[in-house]
């Protein structure tokens, strides 16, 4: 497709200076009011490894192969200048992105009619991935149909926007029929409208406000935030060439195995170290997330005691990673007051005033005062409890990586940066989530479903890597029998396919520091040089960037935010180049 910014780029050229390609997506940030928009469509950018900008300024979507309007779309949002300047945008070839669009005057723009507002959609339905490249990436049945919710139960979704067509072809539509993303053509470019706001499609099921729209939290393959990630991936992909991503995996593997354990029972104590005696076998390593209850109470028993704490020891000598898993263990957590951020282990009072920050600044205490050269900075609370503010005093006790969503209940695959407190419009945090994908709990499994679990959990993996997300295994190490062999195969299945295996940490402080990284391009002639925003001495090991195999380019160098080379290893991968770099 022929671009407005081509004849921008020849006529630097014609006067010998390389010309800026715009590989990047605009997000144009019209009202203050749409400031959760903003923030999903920032996330899900980032989680996806898109280069962006965001802006008010409509000058900038001159430049840009795709421009992501964030809020819903009235007759007032723009002046009619700027209205002009978007279908100018769109008829010279660009790329254009809107939910909920309701003004009449943008009706011709993205091909529709007429809209409705609605509160009664549940789910829509996608039409063949074949039909757009929009849905090149749909590829499963979990992908092209989606829920929101039960419509027989509570939701908190926000209104749906229905649209009547004119000249645009409907790609998906909501469970009654009605068109719910319209793809229209406009001159030489195309313009998307979706009914769903990305905040309620995306960022609010992040904050785990999507129970009602799965069956289990966990065990399943549960995509659905994801799908409009990857309708914008595909949108991007066939709007820039050459395209440039930040791979969402290190050293160019296709999927992450994120191995992880919760040592919450006296017996898992010594048996972790047979399961990373298991893990050491196939050259790595898992996150232990530990009890720390050193009481006993009509729970249960104590199990943090002194000769629980040894094998503790060992396993860090062995190379492997521990978390904290609270203090308390408690399914109430949820309910648990923020409390004391100045609490510690003397002052604490976990029977009688539990506290938030008492259960993850206290078990932190714990674990680095017992295990020497232990820094405790990744959590999952017990039971998977999630109270409102978690992350916060998470990230205020000096944790940088949470593991106690599920994959289930936030709908997504990715690692993610959550927001500080459970509520649309709270401050985005520095930290990183991994959902729990799979899990072997609750008499899931067992001796007898060895077999049928082992086989779900690798077409999990597989439906994953056809996407470059990742699962996160937990398995309670309570048994070295069935237990270990469920892991084992596992571990065998992954092993021979490319997929990164490693611990939740680790695998957290590369999401985290990658979350940082943005890249700008370049082109002379036939070399593209990329530009990072970071030096090479800050990169993350194992960062990739995903580069178009476009024929015209004949040679790609990296360069850090000094200008200097950064080395990397190329590796060929069907329409795309993975750069693994080696800073």
């Amino acid at each position: 497709m022929k671009r407005s910014w081509a004849l921008a780029a020849l006529a630097v050229l014609s006067i010998g200076a390389p010309p800026p390609l715009p590989t990047s997506v605009v997000i144009l940030a019209f009202s203050s009011k749409e400031a959760n928009e903003v923030t999903a469509v920032e996330n899900n950018l980032e989680t996806i490894g898109i280069p962006f900008e965001t802006t008010r300024d409509v000058e900038r979507i001159a430049q840009a192969p795709v421009v992501i309007l964030a809020g819903t779309i009235t007759n007032t949002v723009l002046s009619p200048a700027q209205r002009e300047k978007l279908y100018r945008f769109v008829e010279a070839g660009g790329t254009l992105v809107a939910t909920h669009v309701q003004g009449n005057q943008y009706f011709p723009l993205f091909g529709i009619a007429e809209f409705a507002i609605k509160s009664t959609n549940f789910g829509l339905r996608f039409v063949d991935s074949s039909q757009d490249s929009s849905l090149r990436y749909l590829n499963r049945p979990e992908e092209r149909e989606i829920h929101f919710g039960d419509p027989k139960g509570p939701h908190e979704l926000g209104w749906t926007t229905e649209y009547g067509l004119s000249s645009g072809t409907a790609l998906a539509r909501f469970q009654n029929g009605s068109p719910a993303l319209i793809r229209n053509y406009y001159g030489r470019g195309a313009a998307y409208c979706l009914g769903v706001s990305f905040a309620d499609a995306t960022l609010r099921w992040e904050l785990g406000q999507s129970s009602d729209s799965e069956e289990r939290w966990v065990n399943l393959f549960a995509p659905s935030a994801d799908v409009f990630r990857l309708i914008l991936r595909g949108l991007y992909e066939a709007s820039v060439h050459p395209f440039v991503l930040i791979h969402t995996i290190p050293d160019g593997r296709e999927s992450a195995l994120i191995l992880s354990h919760d040592v919450d029972a006296r017996e898992s104590f010594k048996n972790s170290v047979v399961f990373a005696t298991l893990e050491q076998k196939y050259r790595t390593a898992s996150t232990f997330f530990v009890t720390t209850k050193y009481f006993t109470d009509s729970t249960d028993t104590d199990y943090y005691v002194s000769g629980n704490i040894a094998p503790l020891r060992q396993l860090l000598a062995m190379g492997f990673d521990i978390g904290s898993h609270s203090v308390s263990h408690l399914a109430t957590f949820f309910q648990f007051p923020l409390g004391d951020p100045a609490v510690t282990f003397k002052s604490y009072q976990p029977r009688s005033a539990p506290t938030v920050f008492g259960e993850v600044k206290v078990s932190k205490e714990l674990l680095d005062r017992d295990i020497s050269g232990q820094h405790t900075i990744s959590f999952r609370a017990g039971g998977l409890s999630h109270p409102r503010r978690l992350i916060g005093a998470l990230e205020d006790s000096g944790y940088q990586i949470d593991s106690t969503r599920a994959a289930g209940a936030t709908l997504t695959n990715f690692p993610y940066r959550p927001l500080r407190e459970v509520q649309l419009g709270a401050e985005r945090s520095g930290m990183i989530e991994i959902p729990v994908t799979l899990d072997d709990s609750r008499g899931y499994l067992t001796p007898a479903t060895l077999d049928r679990v082992s086989a779900s959990w690798a077409g999990i993996v597989a439906a994953n890597s056809e996407n470059n997300a990742v699962t996160c295994l937990l398995i309670h190490p309570t048994d070295t029998t069935y237990k270990l062999e469920a892991e084992d195969r596992l571990l065998r299945y992954c092993r021979a396919r490319p997929i990164w295996i490693g611990d939740v940490t680790r695998f957290g402080l590369f999401a985290k520091a990658r979350a940082a990284v943005r890249v700008t391009s370049n082109r002379v002639g036939g070399e593209l040089i990329l530009r990072l925003n970071r030096e090479r001495a800050a990169l993350p090991s194992g960062l990739t960037l995903a580069v178009e195999a476009e024929p015209s380019v004949s040679r790609v160098s990296v360069q850090d935010s000094q200008s200097s080379d950064v080395p990397y290893q190329a590796i060929d991968h069907g329409d795309r180049k993975f750069l693994v770099l080696r800073p």
